[in-house]
């Protein structure tokens, strides 16, 4: 796993899954990010409202899809759909250092223990425990946790990690990797999504 800075760009980002979708068809078929790039630009392609959306939304898909390992692409095609959007959601945890540790070391714990529900207080804890750590996120503001919390919540929603409760109250829902995305996840030497995701052990 490549580690990176921790960021707050998720605060922009959601889970995007059709546009992930789109341009990973057309690179199956033989185009390249360039190509896609121009076609989406001419085309609006992935039907966004305005064209700096458009550019934002492509630029964080495509840099998703670009760090992911070959053989998931082609895996994608050929899976279901829940399958396929837990490849999507592997491309935003490998592209956000700090929304991994959210799930390794809260979602996570909640699967080993078998809590289901998570709060806003494990939500705070982590952002608490993470301004101890890096002086970049002891620099953020509380709109800023509060937007990055909504935006993890949004997407392991619509990962079919998460469902919603009553009023603030959010539960963890359990996943079953299919076997493809599972060895590749190992022959990638990225297991530890596997333990992140199923709690499993490394």
């Amino acid at each position: 796993m490549d580690r990176k800075p921790y960021s707050a760009a998720m605060t922009k980002f959601l889970f995007w899954f059709q546009e992930f979708k789109i341009i990973v068809l057309l690179l199956n078929k033989g185009m390249s990010i360039g190509q896609i790039k121009d076609q989406n630009t001419q085309e609006n392609l992935l039907q966004a409202k305005t064209p700096y959306r458009s550019r934002l939304i492509f630029n964080a898909v495509s840099a998703r899809i670009e760090e992911l390992p070959k053989g998931f692409l082609e895996i994608f095609e050929k899976t279901d759909f829940q399958t396929q959007k837990l490849i999507n959601f592997i491309a935003i945890l490998n592209h956000d250092s700090l929304f991994f540790d959210f799930l390794y070391e809260i979602y996570r714990e909640k699967l080993i223990t078998g809590v289901e529900l998570l709060t806003e207080g494990d939500i705070s804890q982590f952002f608490k425990n993470k301004q101890a750590q890096d002086e970049r996120v002891a620099a953020w503001t509380p709109n800023t946790f509060n937007r990055i919390a909504r935006a993890y919540k949004g997407i392991l929603l619509n990962a079919g990690l998460l469902r919603r409760g009553k009023v603030k109250e959010w539960y963890i829902e359990r996943t079953i990797l299919n076997a493809d995305l599972a060895n590749a996840l190992k022959a990638a030497e990225m297991a530890v999504y596997i333990a992140a995701l199923t709690g499993e052990t490394l």
